[in-house]
């Protein structure tokens, strides 16, 4: 097992933002965890995304680059109008209780097959005072009223690639849902995260051609 000191990202992998795929080297990536699990999505509810990403896409990566550059210790970012979001989000006692081992960390499978990248993994004592390894997966939603989802497949994928590139053990995982002027929290069970992806991976390559 690694020591969590050890966690470092990978020089050989990048990310391509407009284009949403990453390269190992000099070879493209099949396949994102996103792309993976958004693939059997409902057209209806696909189309309703894609018609409203020029809403969702700058709040959800305004507030991801502000957390980010708070657990870094980088320059605090303007939100600009999205202050009712990250101010609660980066207030919440969270951040506090636990620390920062890795922030918007990339992986890459063993095979090659998929990468992808997490928001953030910390490392901090439980309620009952035992050391304990979070991952972080941050969610941004429009209206405090929206219910929170399951993340179980997205943070599956994350703690496989964890396991493949570090060897470092999920203890909890935590769906941080900001929302206007308030977070909710989603803890989800790691074994089941990791049974859900498992599953759907498998249901994934089962439906690519052959050639």
């Amino acid at each position: 097992m690694q020591t969590l000191s050890e966690l470092r990202p990978n020089p050989d992998l990048f990310f391509d933002a407009e284009s949403h795929r990453y390269r190992f080297k000099d070879t493209w990536i099949p396949y994102s965890v996103t792309g993976i699990t958004s693939h059997d999505m409902d057209p209806f509810v696909q189309k309703k995304i894609d018609d409203t990403k020029h809403i969702w896409e700058p709040r959800g990566n305004t507030i991801h680059a502000c957390l980010e550059a708070f657990l870094t210790g980088a320059a605090a970012l303007n939100p600009g109008d999205y202050a009712e979001w990250v101010d609660p989000l980066l207030a919440h006692p969270l951040w506090s209780r636990f620390k920062p081992l890795a922030v918007e960390h990339r992986m890459v499978s063993k095979d090659h097959f998929f990468a992808g990248s997490f928001d953030a993994l910390l490392y901090g004592p439980d309620k009952d005072g035992n050391e304990t390894t979070v991952l972080v997966d941050l969610k941004t939603v429009a209206k405090a009223s929206t219910p929170v989802r399951s993340i179980a497949k997205q943070a599956g994928a994350y703690i496989a690639l964890l396991n493949d590139n570090h060897r470092v053990q999920v203890d909890r995982v935590i769906g941080v849902f900001a929302k206007p002027g308030m977070v909710e929290l989603k803890v989800e069970d790691p074994d089941e995260c990791l049974s859900s992806w498992v599953d759907h991976l498998d249901y994934f390559k089962s439906q690519q051609p052959d050639f």
